[in-house]
């Protein structure tokens, strides 16, 4: 696992090339490791589609909790993602 917050592993334009769907591999040192995700604070406009743990494809909830080693998957409007934290509130 990396030591860095996160690394892009795939990104899809969607729907008109409006919306994106990102998948990240969750570093040991991410912010958004290790809480629940309804604790975190996501930017408007994000959605938490799917975190592939091991090989179990999790379709979270808010009391799920994204771990290092996790892919995950956003979906969101937001388009120039690079790294998992560009969808937190600053």
């Amino acid at each position: 696992t990396s030591s860095r917050s996160s690394s892009m592993e795939n990104l899809y334009y969607i729907i008109k090339g409006k919306v994106v769907a990102a998948e990240f591999t969750i570093g040991e040192h991410s912010p958004i490791s290790g809480k629940p995700l309804q604790e975190l604070r996501f930017k408007e406009g994000v959605l938490v589609a799917a975190i592939l743990r091991d090989k179990s494809v999790i379709i979270p909830r808010g009391g799920d909790v994204i771990e290092p080693g996790d892919s995950v998957v956003i979906v969101t409007k937001l388009i120039g993602l690079r790294d998992i934290t560009d969808v937190l509130q600053k």
